[in-house]
C-alpha cells in the first residue's frame, strides 16, 4: 500500500507543480498588465497571493513530504528533490513549508478584507501604512507557526527509534532522510497544531461572513455602482470565498488525522493521510 501510494505521487507531484506554475505566471502577467489603474489596490493584494501560492508549489515539489505519528513524535520524510540533503534541510523546508501555506490562506481572507472595505472606492489611493500594518497582522499567524517549529525538539534518532518501535512493518529508504518533532507534548508543538486549526476553520468562514457581507453592501447600495461592476464584485468574492476553502482541503484533514492518531481510540496509522500533502 505504501509503495502504491508513493507510485502515484510521484506522478502527480510533477504534474501539479508544472500545472500551478504556469497557471500563476499567467495569473501575475494578467495582474501586471491588464489591472485598472483604478484598481492598484486590489492588485497588491492578488500579487502577493499568487507569489505565495508560487512558493508554496516549489515548496511542495521539492519536499513531497509525508507524516509518520509514533508515540509522542511526528517524523516527516521528504521524498522530493530535497532528500539529497540532510535531515536539517528536510526539517526546515517543511517548517517553511508550513509557513507560506498558512501565509497563502491568510493573504486570501487579506484580500477579501480588502475588497469588503472598498467596495465603493475602487479609484481610492490605498495608504502604504495602512497597507503594511494589516499584510503585519495578516502574517502573524504564520510568523507564529514558523517560529514555534524552528524551535521544538527535533531529536532524529528519537524520531528514528519511534517509527521503528511503533511501525516495525514500515521500511524508510535509506536515501530518505528521518525529520520532525520528537517531542508533540511539547508546548511549542500544542500552541503550533492550534495556530494551524484556528487558520483551517476560520479562515473559510471570515472569506464567507466578509462575501455575505460585501453582497449585503451592494444590496443596499444598488445605485452606487452600475449592474455590470456589481456583477464582477460578487463573481470576485465568491471566487475567493470558493478559494478560501482550500485551507479546509490542505489543513483539516490533516490536523484532524493527527489528533485522532494521537488518542486512544485511533492507534492504526492513516495511510492516505500519511502521504497527503493538501496541495
Amino acid at each position: 500500500m505504501q509503495d502504491d501510494f508513493r507510485l502515484v505521487l510521484s506522478t502527480y507531484y510533477p504534474i501539479h507543480f508544472s500545472i500551478t506554475i504556469i497557471l500563476q505566471v499567467y495569473l501575475l502577467f494578467l495582474l501586471i498588465r491588464h489591472t485598472p489603474v483604478q484598481m492598484r489596490g486590489l492588485r497588491i493584494f492578488l500579487l502577493k497571493t499568487s507569489l505565495v501560492e508560487v512558493t508554496v508549489a516549489i515548496l511542495i515539489f521539492l519536499t513531497q513530504s509525508r507524516l509518520i505519528v509514533s508515540n509522542n513524535s511526528v517524523a516527516i520524510l521528504c521524498y522530493g528533490p530535497i532528500k539529497s540533503f540532510d535531515s536539517v534541510t528536510c526539517h526546515y523546508s517543511y517548517c517553511f513549508l508550513q509557513f507560506f501555506a498558512l501565509a497563502n490562506a491568510l493573504s486570501i481572507a487579506d484580500t477579501i478584507y480588502y475588497k469588503y472595505h472598498n467596495v465603493f472606492r475602487l479609484s481610492e489611493k490605498y495608504a502604504v501604512k495602512r497597507l503594511l500594518v494589516q499584510f503585519f497582522i495578516s502574517s502573524t499567524p504564520a510568523l507564529a507557526i514558523v517560529t514555534l517549529s524552528l524551535t521544538a525538539q527535533k531529536d532524529a534518532s528519537k524520531i528514528a527509534l519511534d517509527i521503528k518501535t511503533s511501525h516495525s512493518e514500515y521500511e524508510v529508504p535509506e536515501n530518505v532522510p528521518i525529520a520532525g518533532f520528537s517531542n508533540m507534548s511539547d508546548p511549542h508543538e500544542i500552541l503550533a497544531v492550534v495556530i494551524i486549526a484556528l487558520v483551517a476553520y476560520g479562515v473559510p468562514v471570515f472569506c464567507l461572513l466578509s462575501k455575505n457581507k460585501i453582497v449585503e453592501k451592494l444590496r443596499r447600495n444598488r445605485e452606487a455602482l452600475s449592474e455590470h461592476t456589481t456583477r464582477l464584485i460578487r463573481t470576485f468574492a465568491t471566487g475567493l470565498t470558493f478559494q478560501s476553502l482550500v485551507p479546509v482541503v490542505c489543513y483539516v484533514p490533516v490536523i484532524t488525522g493527527l489528533l485522532l492518531e494521537f488518542s486512544e481510540p485511533y492507534k492504526k496509522p492513516l495511510d492516505l493521510l500519511e502521504h497527503y500533502e493538501g496541495p
